[in-house]
């Protein structure tokens, strides 16, 4: 998926007689005007296009050639400002994710007007249809890839996950049935049956049928942050935040133009100086 991106993205700037560089031909994937995340093949602004949380472009730059260079070294060492810059701005995206959850969390705590016994219920049943939305995406991309791609099952997990999925619904409908009893008379659980997913910040119906489900767990935003959590924990695991960042290449350009500026400040003091000492 994110090849053909790329591809796209390449074949666009040919096209248009753009490499995606700028005036100033950027040489080197260490240099600053560079989106960390795209060369690291993980940019939120190209995740979300079209969803709820959609972040529109990118302020930093998208070079193919950039990432396609980027990419070759990486397999011979690590680079790890790179890969800090990367982290900080998937931390932005996740942070911002927990904060939209935190609201949806505190708007659904005020619209439930059902007792805690009847909220506690709808969330193991909304914890239930998590777990057999999950596995259904699972057997959903299996059947939809090639034999060899990663995400394609044996025959035997394919089996074990589909024995699990129907265990899982005959625990949604005993939970379906509890829940119910517990609605005052007349009730329908309208009041209830919006869940968070914590994982993305979406809002689920417990009522949701399997297609529903399968595509929200299957659907961009939902497998954009589970990729978004899973490359911040393997990130962190690196200990990235105790090394500290050389300047890049667009920072020791600035540093130069600052020094630059500051020399010729000094040389102007100096005349200046000269000029009131003969007057003197």
């Amino acid at each position: 998926m994110a090849e053909a991106r790329d591809a796209m993205r390449m074949m666009l700037q040919q096209l248009m007689g753009d490499t995606g560089e700028g005036e100033d031909s950027i040489t080197e994937f260490t240099d600053d005007r560079l989106c960390a995340s795209f060369l690291c093949g993980m940019c939120p602004h190209d995740m979300f296009g079209n969803t709820k949380v959609d972040e529109l472009e990118c302020p930093k730059k998208h070079s193919v050639t950039m990432k396609e260079k980027y990419t070759e070294a990486a397999k011979e060492k690590d680079y790890p400002e790179i890969l800090l810059k990367h982290l900080e701005r998937l931390k932005t995206s996740v942070a911002e994710c927990d904060r939209r959850c935190a609201r949806g969390k505190s708007r659904l705590e005020e619209a439930a007007t059902a007792d805690p016994t009847c909220s506690n219920k709808a969330a193991e049943l909304a914890a239930c249809l998590a777990s057999i939305g999950q596995r259904l995406t699972k057997l959903d991309t299996s059947d939809k890839v090639e034999d060899g791609d990663p995400d394609k099952l044996t025959p035997e997990a394919h089996a074990t996950i589909s024995a699990e999925i129907d265990a899982l619904k005959r625990q949604r409908e005993k939970l379906d049935s509890e829940f119910k009893k517990l609605l005052p008379p007349g009730s329908d659980g309208s009041d209830q049956k919006l869940q968070l997913c914590e994982m993305c910040g979406a809002l689920l119906s417990i009522f949701d049928n399997d297609r529903r489900l399968t595509e929200h767990f299957g659907g961009k935003q939902h497998m954009g942050f589970v990729k978004i959590r899973a490359a911040v924990d393997e990130l962190r695991a690196k200990k990235l935040d105790t090394i500290r960042r050389r300047p890049s290449t667009g920072d020791r350009a600035r540093d130069r133009d600052r020094g630059d500026r500051s020399g010729d400040r000094d040389r102007r003091d100096r005349s200046r100086d000269r000029n009131d000492r003969s007057r003197d």
